[in-house]
């Protein structure tokens, strides 16, 4: 029971984290992308709502899997610099 306690809340952060990098992206100069700022968008809504959903008891079980993917999406972001189109557009 501890055990899925700890996977819960270590979910909600790394979403938080996640949610909170994409939000407080600076552009600095880069051109506005509409399906970029969509896609953005997007994660942040689901990441956040994952986060409030563990936070307020509507989230009652996670997969390690599912952790580990947030963590790596969130590690992804972070190294991005919030900046989606790094991560979704190459060339």
């Amino acid at each position: 029971m501890m055990w899925d306690t700890i996977l819960l809340n270590v979910n909600a952060v790394v979403c938080m984290l996640i949610a909170l990098r994409l939000m407080f992206f600076r552009r600095n100069g880069c051109r506005f992308r509409r399906l970029m700022a969509a896609i953005a968008y997007t994660i942040i809504l689901a990441s956040g709502y994952i986060a409030f959903s563990i936070w307020l008891g509507l989230y009652s079980y996670v997969d390690p899997a599912e952790v580990v993917l947030n963590i790596a999406i969130c590690i992804a972001i972070w190294r991005a610099d919030g900046n989606i189109a790094r991560l979704v557009v190459r060339g």
